[in-house]
């Protein structure tokens, strides 16, 4: 039970509802309280997305270095605590400059990613130690992802227009 708990907290909670709640939220941050304009925007997006570029490398040292002779439990708590710090000091710090925004939407993305590329190693080890379900949990996966984005993105208009990017 606690790799299906793992499958409905990184894909369906994280990746799902705190993505989608977090383009829609990120993109009013950028405008209303950094000011920024839509080509800085952009530029700094893709900063902030640069944890998932190097996915495999966080692939790599989860694989390789164990911590506390645990390979992947370490890792799924330091993604979380990295993406929860960094988004409560956005949220909670209201003279946030431009850099320590950026950096800390760059933590939390770097806590997606490695959360990300941990379960994706879960799932990898599961199926080759049960490949009959290996569909099943690719399945698992894509419904938690799907569902979670459907649910973040209806209320992520709600969230933002009653709390706006930050909370006050």
């Amino acid at each position: 039970w606690s790799f299906v708990l793992a499958v409905f907290a990184v894909y369906g909670a994280c990746q799902g509802v705190g993505n989608a709640v977090g383009v829609v939220a990120a993109s009013y941050y950028s405008k209303d309280v950094l000011r920024l304009q839509p080509s800085a925007a952009q530029f700094y997006q893709g900063i902030v997305d640069s944890p998932w570029v190097v996915k495999p490398i966080w692939g790599l040292l989860t694989d390789v270095v164990p911590v506390a002779g645990y390979r992947r439990r370490p890792y799924f708590l330091l993604a979380g605590v990295i993406g929860a710090t960094s988004m409560l000091m956005i949220s909670l710090q209201s003279n946030l400059g431009l850099i320590p925004a950026v950096l800390a939407l760059t933590a939390q993305s770097a806590g997606a990613a490695i959360a990300d590329v941990t379960l994706d190693a879960l799932v990898a080890q599961n199926s080759i130690t049960h490949p009959p379900l290996a569909a099943d949990m690719q399945s698992l996966c894509g419904f938690c992802s799907s569902f979670g984005s459907l649910i973040g993105y209806s209320i992520s208009g709600l969230l933002v227009h009653s709390m706006g990017a930050q909370v006050r």
